[in-house]
């Protein structure tokens, strides 16, 4: 019973913590990425254009189309472990 209480009120909580502040730091990694490839391919797109429009002045220029990448991160949330009695 000792264990499992020491599993539930420390281990566990201990645990979830550093997994939800690794999951925060991969969700801030993870926008900053898609702002940097959002910036990128714009400034692709617009030299793709000044490009094209020197190359053919008289037709349109379609630029480049713009991804982002999606990716959804839950929180960590344990079961609490549930003491085992044994009788002899």
């Amino acid at each position: 019973m000792a264990n499992a209480f020491k599993i539930n009120n420390m281990e566990y909580k201990f645990y979830e913590t550093l997994v939800n502040m690794r999951l925060k730091q991969y969700k801030i990694l993870l926008k900053t990425y898609n702002r940097l490839m959002c910036e990128r391919t714009s400034f692709q797109a617009v030299e793709y254009c000044a490009w094209w429009n020197e190359l053919y002045p008289e037709e349109p220029c379609v630029p480049p189309v713009i991804k982002q990448i999606q990716i959804n991160f839950t929180t960590c949330d344990l079961p609490p472990i549930e003491p085992i009695t044994y009788t002899e």
